[in-house]
């Protein structure tokens, strides 16, 4: 009898940093994500999370949902089965957010792109219900990854 094994295929991750001043654990970030996608089960073939600034992610904020107002992450999928994703995150707003809930900017990076991913699942956040369970996955995943890698 002749065994076949398929070779399971990774997820292509990139992260681009459009602040190149901002010194970022780049490495780390997208080991996270490679982590969460394979304990999430999420379908992506390549996934770009993109670090760029206020006005840019209020811009897309704007033309992708109708909304003027300042967001920290969005995701697009640019393909029908969602295969082909990105993860745009306002380093400006993580920075704020880190402040507000006293973490480590990296913490609250690793934070949004699990979140990104989440929504990237299918989940939502637009009822407190929703948001609250949202949080929660966040934060088990975050408390599973975050400090072992």
């Amino acid at each position: 009898m002749r065994k076949i094994m398929a070779e399971k295929r990774k997820t292509a991750v990139e992260l681009i940093n459009s602040h190149s001043e901002q010194e970022l654990p780049s490495t780390l970030l997208v080991v996270l994500a490679e982590k969460v996608i394979e304990r999430e089960k999420i379908n992506l073939s390549t996934l770009s999370i993109m670090l760029v600034n206020d006005e840019y992610l209020r811009k897309l904020h704007r033309q992708f949902l109708r909304d003027d107002s300042f967001t920290d992450v969005m995701t697009f999928e640019w393909d029908d089965d969602g295969r082909e994703s990105e993860i745009y995150i306002s380093l400006e707003r993580a920075k704020i957010n880190a402040r507000e809930y006293n973490v480590p900017m990296e913490e609250e990076l690793a934070r949004l792109i699990i979140h990104g991913l989440l929504h990237l699942k299918g989940l939502d956040d637009n009822t407190a219900e929703q948001r609250e369970k949202m949080h929660q996955r966040e934060n088990k995943l975050l408390d599973l990854f975050w400090e072992k890698i």
